[in-house]
C-alpha cells in the first residue's frame, strides 16, 4: 500500500476490492497477466462478474469467453467500455489496473458515463513514470521519469510537482528555471 501522500491531490492507490452491493462488476486492466498485488485479501480476477484484458496481439476479436474479453489494444478496449457504459444501468462497478496512463482514462471514461468515484476504483501497476502536463502550454508529456523533463510541446525544462489532475490524468510541470534562468535544479529520479 502506498503511503499518504502529504499532497492531497497525489492518488493514493489501494488494492481492489468489490462493492458487495454490486449487481455487476467489471475489472479492466492493459496487463496480460494481473499482479496479485492489485487485489485486496480474499478478491482476485475470479471475483468479477467480467474481466477485460489487453493482450496486445493482432489476431485478438473482443469476443467473451469465460467472463473474459480480450482487446488487441487499450483504445479498442476503451471504446468499447465507453459504449457498454452508456446502456448500463444502476449497480455496476468498475475496476481498473495498470499503468497510471490507462487507469485514469478509464475514470474519465466512467466519469463521463455518469459513474460516481465510489463506483469505480483504480490501482496503478508498472513503471513509476509520469504523465505531465505542463502549465505553460497545456501539453502531455509521456513517461516522464525524472524532474526537470523537457516539455514535448513548448520546450521548457519542466519541475514535476507531485499536484495530479484528475480530470488530465497528469501530474503538473512548471518552468524549472523562471526565476533563475538557465539555472535548473538537480536532476531526481520521480517516484511513484
Amino acid at each position: 500500500m502506498t503511503s499518504p501522500s502529504l499532497v492531497r491531490s497525489k492518488p493514493v492507490y489501494l488494492p481492489l476490492s468489490i462493492a458487495p452491493q454490486a449487481r455487476v462488476t467489471i475489472f479492466v486492466t492493459d496487463m496480460a497477466e494481473p499482479t496479485p498485488s492489485c487485489f485486496a485479501h480474499g478478491t482476485s480476477v475470479e471475483s468479477f462478474s467480467e474481466c477485460w484484458v489487453v493482450t496486445g496481439g493482432s489476431t485478438t476479436l473482443p469476443q467473451p469467453k469465460d467472463r473474459t474479453t480480450l482487446f488487441r489494444s487499450a483504445s479498442q478496449m476503451l471504446e468499447t467500455l465507453s459504449g457498454r457504459l452508456r446502456h448500463e444501468y444502476m449497480g455496476l462497478r468498475l475496476y481498473a489496473a495498470g499503468h497510471e496512463d490507462f487507469i485514469w482514462q478509464v475514470a474519465r471514461i466512467a466519469e463521463q458515463a455518469g459513474l460516481s468515484r465510489q463506483e469505480y476504483s483504480v490501482f496503478r501497476v508498472g513503471p513509476s513514470s509520469r504523465t505531465v502536463m505542463c502549465a505553460h502550454c497545456h501539453t502531455l508529456t509521456h513517461d516522464v521519469t525524472h524532474s526537470p523533463a523537457v516539455c514535448s510541446g513548448c520546450g521548457a525544462a519542466l519541475e514535476i510537482r507531485d499536484h495530479f489532475s484528475r480530470l488530465h490524468g497528469a501530474y503538473l510541470g512548471v518552468q524549472a528555471d523562471a526565476e533563475t534562468p538557465n539555472i535548473l535544479p538537480a536532476t531526481e529520479e520521480l517516484r511513484a
